[in-house]
């Protein structure tokens, strides 16, 4: 009988082991499903950086083609630091079972790199799924939009035209020395101001202002101003709304 018990429970360990070996390839499989059907990098790898399997896209980035990198250990084939610095981090996921998220730069191009431990029936860490997002196109157009407002602070810094730039709740948020000298007041002062502050009459150009609101523009427009010694300023008022990608209007020139 207690040679039947033990046999019993070899059998049921087996078992245990055959189920959570199951689930490990059905996980696997998953992965490389997973791996087919998406649009970003990926890659599964082993512990040691050796290619289990990955998509087009990840190939594309190296080079290759993907059938001649399985079998291939990626740090053989990235450059040499950033070989160096990603085999860390494997080493780091490796030792803490934890995912990490990066981003690094490849031969010109910017990556967002996230990387997930797969545990095995162990719970050990034997394959890494990797994940890399291409954000070169994001990242510049990132550049180009921080350029362009850069562009257009010096020209309102140094256009001798009068510049005021308000928020969709008319307080200041920029001005000029121009505008400055029109008013009297500094820089620093009519940042603590608002529209209404400064409009000889407010309500006579409320409804300019629900226009511009509503993203439209104003045309020599002539109306008045309070100069900071109580002059009253007459003015020709030519306004744009800028929106943001929603179409809501963020700002008035």
């Amino acid at each position: 009988l207690r040679a039947y018990r033990i046999l019993m429970e070899i059998e049921a360990y087996r078992q245990q082991l055959d189920a959570q070996n199951e689930r490990v390839k059905e996980r696997e499989l998953q992965l490389r499903t997973l791996l087919d059907t998406a649009t970003d990098i990926a890659a599964l790898v082993k512990a040691d950086g050796t290619f289990i399997a990955l998509n087009d896209a990840m190939a594309n980035s190296l080079g290759q083609k993907k059938d001649e990198l399985i079998g291939k250990n990626a740090f053989d084939i990235l450059p040499s630091q950033i070989a160096r610095s990603r085999k860390q981090r494997l080493m780091e996921i490796v030792k803490t079972g934890k995912s990490q998220q990066w981003d690094d730069e490849r031969n010109g191009k910017y990556f967002e790199n996230t990387v997930y431990p797969i545990l095995d029936a162990n719970n050990e860490v034997k394959q890494i799924a990797i994940f890399a997002r291409d954000v070169t196109a994001h990242l510049t157009a990132q550049s180009a939009v921080k350029q362009s407002e850069q562009n257009l602070k010096r020209l309102i810094q140094f256009t001798p035209t009068i510049v005021y730039v308000f928020d969709d709740k008319m307080n200041f948020i920029d001005t000029n020395p121009a505008g400055e000298k029109l008013l009297g007041y500094p820089r620093e002062s009519l940042l603590k101001m608002s529209i209404n502050d400064i409009d000889y009459d407010p309500e006579f150009v409320k409804p300019k202002h629900e226009q511009l609101n509503r993203g439209e523009a104003i045309i020599n427009y002539e109306h008045k101003l309070k100069h900071k010694d109580g002059r009253i300023i007459t003015v020709l008022n030519n306004s744009i709304s800028q929106m943001n990608d929603a179409g809501k209007v963020t700002n008035w020139y």
